[in-house]
């Protein structure tokens, strides 16, 4: 059995079956009835989410300076270690005593070079953290723009539905006056 009802689109009367009814409800983009939704801060959004990306990427090379200097720091210790054993074998089997002084100046100076990137490092830790408080920074106000883009994505769904509550309503007004004639 098929089912007719009347609808009027653009000032005229058509006559559809209860399928072609949901087809058009389907297609309601396709007429124009809703437009579709668009976020008016886009733009800000795409902006604040490549500042993002780049603070990230910018971070991520702090981390890798920063472990590079605290492999090297470890190298310099590993070898201040070895020379100073070395040094102190030397002493027990006997050396003479410009040997011993080379020896001495060689671990004061490898002493000097740890104080030294170990200043580095610490210098290299403070851009990471300023670094890591601009990417909390940047991601917070990302995730604000992205709830509200949420928040009005719920409204337009929720005005959308109403939309077409109404126009299902006018269409079974409709119905019902072109069966009462």
């Amino acid at each position: 059995m098929l089912y007719l009802y009347s609808l009027c689109i653009f000032g005229k009367l058509f006559t559809i079956n209860y399928s072609l009814l949901f087809w058009l409800v389907q297609k309601r983009d396709w007429f124009g009835w809703m437009k579709k939704f668009k976020f008016s801060l886009e733009t800000v959004l795409r902006y604040k989410n490549q500042i993002l990306e780049d603070l990230k990427r910018e971070h991520g090379i702090i981390l890798l300076e920063l472990a590079e200097k605290e492999a090297e720091i470890r190298d310099l210790e590993q070898n201040w270690v070895d020379e100073n054993n070395e040094f102190n074998q030397k002493k027990l089997t006997g050396i003479t005593a410009p040997d011993a002084m080379s020896y001495k100046y060689h671990l004061k100076v490898v002493e000097n070079k740890i104080k030294d990137e170990y200043k580095n490092l610490e210098e290299i830790q403070k851009r990471e953290e300023e670094k890591r408080q601009q990417v909390v920074n940047a991601n917070i106000e990302t995730s604000i723009l992205e709830k509200l883009k949420e928040k009005r994505i719920a409204e337009y769904e929720f005005l959308e539905r109403k939309e077409m509550e109404l126009f299902i309503e006018e269409f079974v007004a409709n119905k019902r006056a072109s069966v009462a004639i």
